[in-house]
């Protein structure tokens, strides 16, 4: 994020794996991790925040949209009140989220845009006629793989309710634009990786 903020560079001065080791200079640029997290620090420190403080605070954030997305989750899944909170309550006392909400890490992102995901898909599959909906399961799910390559599995399962959505609903166009928003995003990732390091 420091060296993106100085000199548009995502790269890294500090080399732990072969494919940062094997270019025998530094700055390298920064792919064995998605770039999703040093560029939300770098917009942050362009506001003026440290980093250590910005991070800090999306994991924080992260955390607590993974507790409301979830009471929102069963709400939609048809809970009562009482266990929708209930629900929500269990992920608020979950320890390792705690802890990762604590964390410079991209845990509690990850799993606020995985949780976000399934609501919307949960929320959509009412009338399917959302267009908003459709369009932010494919963009964020692109988001969830720009903070963890894991998010390639959560892609497959986007991938099948737009073109299950695609069946259901009057226009096509909501549920495309979902899958080229997804597609785009990780594509291009995968693309930079491609070109700097031969592989995704």
């Amino acid at each position: 994020a420091a060296t993106l903020t100085s000199s548009s560079c995502l790269c890294t001065n500090f080399g732990h794996f072969e494919e940062q080791i094997s270019k025998g200079t530094f700055p390298v640029p920064f792919t064995h991790f998605p770039p999703g997290y040093p560029l939300v620090i770098a917009a942050g420190m362009s506001l003026g925040g440290e980093p250590s403080t910005v991070g800090f605070f999306f994991s924080a954030l992260g955390y607590l949209v993974a507790i409301v997305l979830t009471r929102m989750l069963a709400l939609e899944l048809g809970a009562a009140e009482l266990f929708a909170t209930g629900a929500a309550l269990l992920v608020l006392s979950n320890s390792k989220l705690l802890g990762y909400s604590a964390m410079l890490v991209t845990e509690s992102m990850f799993i606020a845009c995985m949780t976000f995901v399934a609501w919307a898909i949960v929320r959509d599959m009412k009338s399917f006629s959302n267009a908003r909906l459709a369009l932010s399961v494919g963009a964020i799910t692109g988001l969830a793989f720009e903070f963890r390559y894991a998010g390639l599995f959560l892609m497959p399962v986007t991938f099948f309710y737009l073109c299950y959505r695609i069946r259901q609903s009057r226009s096509v166009w909501p549920s495309i634009g979902g899958a080229v928003a997804m597609i785009g995003m990780s594509g291009a990732t995968m693309a930079r990786n491609v070109i700097h390091t031969g592989d995704w």
